[in-house]
């Protein structure tokens, strides 16, 4: 037998890729037949993405608009698995019972606005910021005084530009704690989740990035551990699969892509509780507000005990 048919008769052992996902805009990598299992790191860089991508290189205005758009996209759908997972992952961390499934998810769809309006308060002040530069970028089209102009104004605009890398950058940087403030405080609002999320990535950078690196780590472990249980697992299923089928191959594609999906989501589920627990953290160390301090909402009224008409009994008077 030649070598070439030992090659197409055998079945090697498949792993998953170890290596942070691309940057890429769907809803979940796209790459099944290689599937990556990102990190912390990994699904932050992931969220982050569409604007990411307009600094590395330079759009013109149609792919500008795009990549704010599916910003905005990513973020909108990912509310719903995000603040589910983050309520009952503050929850277990404050100790306290679990919420019902119906219950927290009534909660989420209740402050879906709240989750999205603190990032859309900040990016939108960053967008008006920029508008100021693109102003500039049409004033330099007028022939002989336009790009002197245009110099003119983006040294007076210097002042500009940093207000709008501080909000931009501090907007990708918190927003899972702007996410995580919602499902743990009682009055949650845009702009008060945008507030704790600056408040406190300010007031402990360091300690902020302890905890990042600490979580990432935890990730890897734990990501990577699910990747090789996955790994060996469909190989040998993949084995006994082909050995008992005519064809010789293994399982269908949509089941094995299924299966290698499940290390990754289980890197996003880490990602989101992680989050809620660092804000907790977070809280106490600039607040000095306890872990356990996570709002429930107030417990329905019971029905109120029967009145029972009692009359005293009447005393003889001696």
């Amino acid at each position: 037998m030649s070598s070439k048919t030992v090659r197409s008769q055998s079945f090697p052992l498949r792993s998953l890729s170890r290596e942070p996902p691309t940057v890429g805009i769907p809803l979940l990598p796209s790459e099944l037949s290689n599937v990556q299992v990102p990190s912390f790191a990994g699904v932050f860089l992931y969220m982050t993405s569409p604007v990411r991508a307009l600094c590395e290189s330079k759009v013109d205005g149609t792919v500008f608009a795009i990549r704010w758009a599916q910003q905005f996209w990513l973020f909108a759908v990912w509310i719903f698995p995000a603040g589910y997972v983050m309520r009952l992952s503050a929850l277990s961390v404050a100790g306290r019972e679990r919420m019902g499934t119906l219950e927290t998810w009534k909660m989420v769809f209740q402050r879906y606005a709240s989750f999205l309006s603190g990032t859309l308060l900040t990016f939108g002040f960053a967008l008006l910021c920029l508008s100021y530069f693109l102003i500039l970028g049409w004033i330099d089209r007028i022939p002989t005084i336009g790009h002197l102009l245009a110099i003119v104004g983006s040294i007076v605009g210097l002042p500009v530009l940093f207000i709008a890398g501080v909000l931009l950058f501090g907007t990708l940087l918190s927003f899972p704690l702007m996410w995580s403030s919602v499902v743990v405080e009682s009055y949650a609002d845009g702009f008060d989740a945008a507030s704790r999320g600056f408040e406190y990535v300010i007031q402990r950078p360091f300690r902020f990035a302890a905890y990042v690196i600490m979580v990432t780590l935890l990730t890897i472990v734990i990501a990577n551990f699910a990747s090789g249980v996955t790994s060996i697992g469909l190989a040998f299923v993949n084995n006994a699969f082909a050995a008992g089928t005519s064809s010789g191959k293994g399982l269908p594609t949509g089941i094995e892509s299924l299966v290698r999906m499940i290390p990754v989501a289980l890197a996003f589920n880490l990602f989101w509780a992680f989050a809620a627990g660092i804000y907790l953290l977070l809280r106490r160390d600039a607040n000095h507000q306890d872990v356990e301090d996570v709002w429930e909402p107030a417990l329905p009224a019971g029905d109120p005990l029967p009145e029972l008409n009692i009359t005293p009994a009447k005393t003889e008077t001696p």
